[in-house]
């Protein structure tokens, strides 16, 4: 079996390990990702930068509002009240710093339903909902504190999120 040679140097990879993943194409993350396992198959030293990088990866960010912004944030955001509105929907379909006074001012008044997106297409409500639920958007970590729905109001659709659980 051959080894694959990257288009890449391993210079070039370790200034890449130093970026931050999000500026990076899926092409050099699988580069930087084979990369890393050859370091470690031929016994050779990881760059401090890269381990720093998956250090900081494992943690939770951040994302702490002051509360007089939580407060401003909520008193903007459209509220349901406790229950889900009629209407509301879980899809079938599969599918960083955004949304974050969303999600604090949801921390703050946990329990109760936020509209934090609308206008927006099925397809585009669904991808925002998966990755609410998911904690892939920062501001909505740890995976599973928020619950979100799919309202549709005059064809477009809007994306509803309670909190509820997690860290706070």
């Amino acid at each position: 079996m051959t080894r694959q040679t990257s288009k890449y140097t391993d210079g070039e990879l370790a200034e890449l390990a130093t970026l931050d993943e999000t500026d990076l194409t899926p092409g050099e993350k699988v580069a930087l990702k084979r990369w890393h396992t050859r370091l470690i198959r031929e016994n050779r030293p990881i760059p401090d930068a890269v381990e720093d990088d998956k250090r900081s990866a494992t943690q939770v960010a951040d994302v702490s509002v002051s509360p007089e912004q939580a407060l401003q944030t909520a008193q903007e955001l459209v509220w349901y009240g406790e229950q889900w509105p009629q209407g509301a929907e879980l899809p079938l379909a599969a599918g960083g710093g955004k949304y974050v006074r969303e999600a604090r001012a949801l921390r703050e008044f946990a329990g109760r339903v936020a509209c934090i997106d609308k206008g927006l297409t099925r397809s585009q409500a669904i991808k925002v909902r998966l990755r609410v639920v998911k904690g892939e958007f920062v501001a909505f970590k740890p995976k599973g504190a928020y619950d979100a729905r799919l309202l549709r109001e005059d064809g477009l659709w809007s994306v509803l999120v309670k909190y509820v659980g997690g860290a706070k």
